[in-house]
């Protein structure tokens, strides 16, 4: 693609107020300084992208009065034509102020900016004026084709990504070509070179994190070692005192035993005094059984009187305040009866009367023939009558029903006054009932009953087996016990010791199993290493081949694309060489046909051409010869700018 800059066109940009340019395949744009040149280049790239040839987006674009203030009501832009590969398309770019006039003022006021995008002369929003120009080329290439200095003012890995992929080089044949390599290539599973490298940095910084860990650790082990003891000897002391913790539990048991045989035998004493006293009950209890009944009887009776007197009370408190409700509400029924017969009256009394509205048509206004006054009012009349006795009937028979409720209410206070009157009577009945059973218990429980005629001899029997039975207590065993707690806590003591000697086991156990990890790691991190020399030694050779490749496509400049380091490593670099000397220490004329030499390459490897700007082009006595369109920007001593096609 061959893009070239036809016309430029600035309308009020940086205190141009109207300047158009024409351009051919060279151009020189010359005058003093400070007359415009480098505003040239600034309003082309803010015409695509917005910038300034600095590449900043906040830079001054408006024209600015004496005191340094912008000149308001007039819009600043740039018009650019372009001929690309033979057609010509046209962009625009406008930066316009906003004015408008609020509610109640006659004068519009200054709000700020909008910026307006047209392609051909037809308005496009930015989005789309975006990829109107992208669809040309991007921005960053855009950059690199035009501006000789701007691959140089990139970050070197910048640089080199973009002349690593220019080279071409295949890394798959180069790892293919030696069995080092090959063990890296396997080594990478399917990883770019970039990542696998990252990732054996990581894994190198965890494994000498770890190792530098294990002695530590392996410190903090022996420092929590015990000391080693004679631990035949201890374990011999365990076992003796083990023993004569077995002899004095015997002894308990031995005590214990014999209580419990004595406790036995008085227990079967016990047990057979027990049933002599059932049998002598059950004598004293057939004597006075039917006593007893006759007792307990008469209490039933008493009782059940009682319960039945409790529930008549009840009963009668329950109907006292049935009555107290139903004659609460016979009262408010009562009332109801006066407001109704008032309102049957007050509705008995009304009549019909005309107003004069109803003289007149509602529709016309006019008044109406005498013999449809007489036909409307006797309408009226004889549907106010239906009103008032559908209204009389229903107040008769509210009020005939609330009268018929007051009776039946009266007739339930009736009958529940003698329902009270009735169970009064009936817990007179029963008080009197519980006062005769009252005196007749008192006699029954003064009777005495008869000695039955074997108690005596059971009473011997009983008190001959009571003479037998020793009472005997537990024995006191707590100092047997005391000796035990004693031994026990002694032999505790010394098991904990005794653990000891596991401790130790399995401390030498762990330092053996950090000292076996520190080896491992040790062999991890070493090959680590190795597979790190053979990854460094292939981006050697690769950047070796990109080296050359890439040098291949230049005519002046060279690249230098690794640094050699002081341990016979290296490292990834991209310097810019020119005749062995590096870029920022030529003049400027160097630097200059450097950029256009960069340019050139890039153009060839991307197949697109764009105009290039040269700035202080005055500096090169000769600039190298370039396919592209070439714009230089000269200082003279000329007042004024002064366009100059050198090739149309």
């Amino acid at each position: 693609m061959q893009i070239k800059l036809k016309k430029l066109q600035l309308l009020n940009f940086k205190g141009c107020k109207d300047l158009t340019l024409l351009f051919g395949s060279l151009t020189d744009i010359s005058g003093a300084n400070a007359t415009g040149k480098t505003r040239i280049f600034d309003a082309f790239t803010w015409l695509f992208f917005g910038k300034d040839s600095e590449d900043k987006k906040d830079f001054n674009i408006k024209t600015l009065d004496p005191t340094g203030e912008a000149i308001h009501r007039h819009d600043s832009g740039v018009v650019g034509l372009l001929e690309i590969d033979g057609m010509n398309k046209e962009f625009s770019r406008v930066y316009a102020e906003k004015w408008q006039k609020k509610r109640g003022s006659e004068e519009a006021e200054f709000t700020g900016h909008e910026t307006l995008y047209y392609v051909d002369g037809v308005p496009m929003l930015q989005k789309e004026y975006i990829e109107a120009v992208n669809a040309i080329t991007t921005e960053e290439l855009f950059k690199l084709l035009t501006n000789p200095f701007h691959f140089s003012s990139m970050r070197w890995d910048q640089r080199r990504e973009i002349l690593i992929r220019m080279a071409n080089v295949s890394e798959q044949e180069i790892l293919q070509s030696t069995p080092e390599f090959k063990r890296l290539l396997e080594a990478m599973e399917g990883k770019p070179l970039v990542s696998f490298l990252k990732m054996i940095s990581e894994r190198k910084k965890k494994l000498k994190a770890d190792l530098l860990g294990i002695p530590p650790r392996i410190d903090e082990v022996r420092k929590g070692m015990p000391e080693a003891q004679n631990w035949a000897e201890l374990e011999a002391w365990i076992t003796e005192r083990e023993a004569e913790t077995l002899e004095l539990d015997k002894k308990i048991k031995s005590k214990i035993s014999r209580y419990e045989s004595k406790h036995k035998e008085g227990l079967a004493i016990q047990q057979e005094v027990l049933g002599l006293r059932l049998k002598l009950d059950k004598l004293y209890g057939e004597s006075t059984l039917n006593q007893t009944k006759k007792i307990e009887e008469t209490k039933y009776l008493i009782s059940l009187a009682k319960e039945q007197m409790k529930h008549q009370e009840s009963n009668i408190k329950f109907h006292q305040e049935n009555i107290k409700a139903k004659e609460r509400s016979i009262a408010l029924m009562e009332k109801d009866i006066i407001k109704m017969r008032e309102e049957w009256e007050e509705t008995n009394k009304t009549e019909i009367s005309f107003s004069d509205g109803y003289d007149f048509c509602p529709t016309c206004k006019q008044k109406l023939p005498e013999e449809d006054i007489q036909t409307k009012h006797d309408q009226l009349t004889k549907f106010f009558n239906q009103e008032k006795s559908s209204k009389l009937q229903r107040i008769t028979k509210q009020g005939e029903g609330v009268a018929q409720n007051i009776q039946s209410e009266k007739a339930k206070i009736t009958e529940a006054k003698g329902l009270i009157e009735r169970l009064s009577k009936e817990i007179k009945d029963l008080n009197e009932r519980v006062r005769d059973l009252e005196i007749q218990l008192t006699a029954e429980e003064e009777v005495v009953a008869p000695e039955p005629a074997d108690a005596i001899l059971i009473k011997k029997q009983i008190q001959d087996l009571e003479a037998k039975d020793e009472k005997i207590s537990m024995p006191d065993t707590q100092d047997l016990k005391d000796q035990i707690k004693t031994l026990k806590g002694m032999i505790d003591h010394k098991k904990l010791q005794l653990a000891q000697k596991a401790l130790i086991d399995s401390s030498f156990e762990r330092i053996n199993q950090l000292m076996d990890q520190e080896k491992d790691l040790s062999q991890q991190l070493a090959d680590l290493e190795k597979m790190g020399f053979i990854a460094d030694s292939f981006e050697k050779t690769r950047i070796e081949a990109v080296e050359e490749q890439i040098n291949s496509r230049f005519s002046l400049v060279r690249f230098k694309m690794f640094n050699q380091l002081i341990n016979g490593g290296s490292e990834p670099a991209c310097e810019i060489l020119i005749n062995g000397i590096p870029f920022p220490d030529v003049n400027n004329a160097a630097k200059i046909n450097a950029g256009i030499d960069i340019i050139n390459a890039l153009s060839a490897y991307y197949m697109i051409t764009a105009p290039i700007f040269v700035d202080n082009a005055e500096a090169v006595n000769e600039i190298i010869s370039t396919p592209s369109q070439l714009i230089r920007l000269v200082v003279t001593k000329d007042p004024e700018l002064i366009t100059k096609i050198i090739l149309s």
